[in-house]
């Protein structure tokens, strides 16, 4: 990966724009790369990955280095790591039941069959049976169903593709930010 100092380097030779076009090609796209794996794993782990998401902000809006990130990551309009996760998969998941272009995914999420009125029949998913295993609780199969199904129904039913990415968004904002 590249190191931050020479993204640094480059701040005085390009201007915001072209700056930022340079830290999403070089950290944050390895931050976003299959990143729906990281869902469950340790705070640790995801602190980790959010110092990265941090030094990238901080060279775009050039603040030093002991300075919060959470304003300029709220200025920048970026989800913070665990919530680009959960982004992640959420789209994932829009795009396996709207679609049904990821075969593969589709196999692992069922829809939920409703045999009678029950206040549970705003879900959409099925949330299979699992032991209290933390590693099963990660796969995408027990996660993401949970995920879906804790949506508010307005999102859950867009219309499009980018109608539910700024939709689910703005509520992954809200929900960290507020």
């Amino acid at each position: 990966m590249v190191s931050s100092n020479n993204v640094c380097k480059l701040r005085g030779y390009l201007d915001r724009e072209s700056l930022e076009f340079v830290v999403h090609a070089f950290k944050t796209t390895k931050l976003d790369y299959c990143n729906s794996l990281y869902y469950g794993l340790p705070s640790k782990q995801i602190q980790r990955l959010q110092s990265i998401q941090n030094a990238a902000a901080r060279i775009i809006s050039h603040i030093h280095k002991y300075d919060s990130s959470t304003p300029v990551l709220r200025s920048l309009h970026w989800l913070p790591v665990q919530q680009r996760v959960i982004f992640k998969t959420l789209v994932l998941v829009y795009k396996s039941q709207q679609y049904g272009s990821i075969l593969h995914l589709q196999e692992l999420i069922t829809p939920y069959a409703h045999s009678r009125t029950l206040r549970s029949s705003d879900q959409s998913l099925q949330v299979p049976f699992t032991t209290s295993a933390v590693i099963q609780t990660r796969a995408f199969s027990v996660a993401s169903p949970k995920l879906w199904n804790a949506l508010p129904y307005d999102i859950r039913t867009a219309a499009s593709l980018c109608i539910f990415n700024s939709k689910l968004k703005t509520h992954l904002y809200a929900i960290h930010y507020n």
